[in-house]
C-alpha cells in the first residue's frame, strides 16, 4: 500500500510517498504517522511517461508533414517500379508515428525516410533501458522483506533436554547409581536394591541399600557480539533491530543444540556431548560410508525400555536419504520408514514407531555419530541465564554505533556416566549412536 509520510518516522521523511506492507500501513495511519495515497504513484509516473511519448510522436509526424510542404511533393512520394510496398514514403510515415509500432519497425521506418527520402533529421528512441532516454522515468521497487532460508529449529534445546535452573554458578545433582552390574535376580535399574527369599521367622543374611552419586554442572559463559551503525539502524526500511536480534539469538541456541549433541570443539562451550560419551552405546555399522535398516534395528534393541515411549531418532539430513520410505500401513521390511498419512501439514516420518529428526548436529554420512536414537530427558542442562540479548548505544559512542550481545549461561550433560548392565547380560543405555564398521 502507498502511504504519505505525515510525520518523519522509522528512517522515513515527512512529505515523501513509500509502499509498505498493509499491516504496517494500517498501524501508521491509525496513529497519525502517515496518510493513504489516493492514487497510486507508479500509476502517475507510467501515466505521465505514455502522455510525454504520445506528445513526442505527434511532434514528429508534425515536423514530417511541415518538411513535405516545403519540398518538392511529386518527387518525394514518386513511386517508382521496382519500390517494394514497404518502402512507399506514406507506409513509413505512419509506421514511424503509430503509437502501435514496436521500437523496432519505428527504427526501420526511420532508415527507410532518412536513407532515401533524406527528408527527417535523426531522433533516438525512448527507452527504460537507458538512464536518459527515460529510464529514469521507472521507478524501481523495494520489498521491504528480508529474504532468507530459516536456520535453526531446536531437536534437544529447550523442549526435550532436562532443563536445571540454576541461581548459582555450580549446581549438584543427586542421582541413583545404576552402573553397578547386578547379580542374578537383581536389576541395576533400582541402584543395588534386591529381594531376599527367607524362611518363615529367618532374618535375611544380607541387607541391600541404594547407591547414590552426584552429578556437577558449573556453568560457563556464552556470549556473541555484533554491532550495527546508527546510520543503517534509522534509514533501511526493514527493521534492522529485530533481525540481528533473531539471529544473534537463534545463532546462539544452535551452539547450545550443537554442545548437547557434538560436545566439546574449537570455540564450543565445554558440553559433555552425547556422540562418543562414555554414557553412549555405539552399535556396529553394517557397511562403509551407508546406513541401513539392520543398524537401525540394532540401535533400538540397545535402548532402555523405559525410554521407548520417548526416545526419537536424531540423524544428519545426508544419512536419512539413505533409508526407503514407505507408506502408513506398509508391512514389509522396506516400509518400516513410515510417512505421514495425513498430509503435509502432518509431516512426521517414524521408525519402529519412534520419530525421525534431522539435524546438522550431527556427525557427516559414514561417521560415528551420523545416527543417533535418544531419550533426552536423561540430558541435564543447567541454565542460569535464558538467551538473552541487550542494545548498548555507549559502547561504541564515538563510532556512533549500536553493539547487541546475546549472553547465557549454561552446562550439560548425561545424568548417566556409563550404559546400564542388564541382569541377562548385555547393556542398554538412553543414548545409542551408530558408530564404525569396526565399532
Amino acid at each position: 500500500m502507498w502511504i504519505t509520510m505525515v510525520k518523519t518516522f522509522s528512517g522515513k521523511t515527512a512529505g515523501e510517498k513509500y509502499e509498505v506492507d498493509e499491516t504496517t500501513a494500517k498501524e501508521w495511519i491509525d496513529n497519525g504517522i502517515a496518510s493513504k495515497c489516493e492514487t497510486d504513484p507508479v500509476a502517475e509516473t507510467l501515466k505521465g511517461f505514455e502522455k510525454s511519448l504520445q506528445e513526442r510522436d505527434e511532434r514528429l509526424v508534425k515536423e514530417i508533414r511541415k518538411r513535405i510542404s516545403a519540398s518538392s511533393l511529386p518527387t518525394i512520394v514518386a513511386k517508382s517500379d521496382d519500390e517494394k510496398p514497404e518502402e512507399n514514403f506514406w507506409v513509413c510515415v505512419g509506421k514511424f508515428g503509430s503509437q502501435s509500432s514496436s521500437p523496432a519497425e519505428k527504427e526501420k521506418a526511420y532508415n527507410i525516410l532518412a536513407n532515401k527520402y533524406n527528408s527527417v533529421s535523426k531522433t533516438s528512441v525512448m527507452s527504460q533501458g537507458t538512464g536518459t532516454a527515460g529510464g529514469f522515468l521507472v521507478p524501481v521497487k523495494y520489498i521491504n522483506e528480508l529474504q532468507l532460508v530459516e536456520g535453526y529449529e531446536g531437536v534437544a534445546f529447550p523442549d526435550r533436554v532436562h532443563i536445571v535452573p540454576c541461581e548459582v554458578r555450580t549446581v549438584n545433582l543427586p542421582a541413583l547409581d545404576q552402573t553397578q552390574t547386578p547379580s542374578a535376580g537383581q536389576s541395576a535399574f533400582y541402584g543395588g536394591v534386591s529381594l531376599t527369599w527367607v524362611a518363615e521367622g529367618n532374618a535375611p543374611s544380607n541387607y541391600t541399600q541404594p547407591a547414590f552419586k552426584q552429578i556437577t554442572l558449573t556453568v560457563q559463559k556464552g556470549i556473541a557480539v555484533t554491532q550495527v551503525t546508527n546510520e543503517l539502524l534509522a534509514m533501511s526500511p526493514i527493521s534492522v533491530e529485530s533481525t540481528v536480534t533473531s539471529l544473534i539469538k537463534d545463532a546462539s541456541r544452535f551452539n547450545l543444540e550443537y554442545n548437547i549433541f557434538a560436545g566439546a570443539g574449537a570455540g564450543q562451550l565445554p558440553f559433555a556431548g552425547i556422540i562418543d560419551n562414555a554414557a553412549t552405546i555405539s552399535v556396529k555399522r553394517q557397511g562403509s560410508g551407508a546406513v541401513s535398516l539392520t543398524d537401525l534395528a540394532n540401535m533400538w534393541t540397545r535402548l532402555t525400555p523405559q525410554s521407548i515411549k520417548r526416545a526419537v531418532w536424531v540423524m544428519s539430513p545426508t544419512a536419512l536419504g539413505q533409508l526407503p520410505l514407505g507408506t502408513p500401513y506398509g508391512s514389509t521390511a522396506t516400509n518400516l520408514v513410515m510417512l505421514p498419512s495425513g498430509g503435509q501439514q502432518d509431516f512426521d516420518l517414524r521408525f519402529l514407531g519412534l520419530p525421525i529428526l534431522t539435524s546438522e548436529c550431527c556427525s557427516t554420512l559414514g561417521t560415528a555419530g551420523d545416527v543417533l536414537l535418544c531419550d533426552l530427558r536423561h540430558y541435564a542442562v543447567a541454565l542460569n541465564k535464558q538467551v538473552t540479548v541487550d542494545a548498548s548505544p555507549h559502547h561504541a559512542f564515538p563510532s556512533d554505533l549500536t553493539t547487541y550481545r546475546c549472553t547465557f549461561l549454561a552446562m550439560g550433560q548425561p545424568q548417566l556416566t556409563a550404559p546400564i548392565t542388564l541382569s541377562g547380560g548385555g547393556t542398554v543405555s538412553p543414548f545409542i549412536q551408530l558408530g564404525s564398521t569396526s565399532s
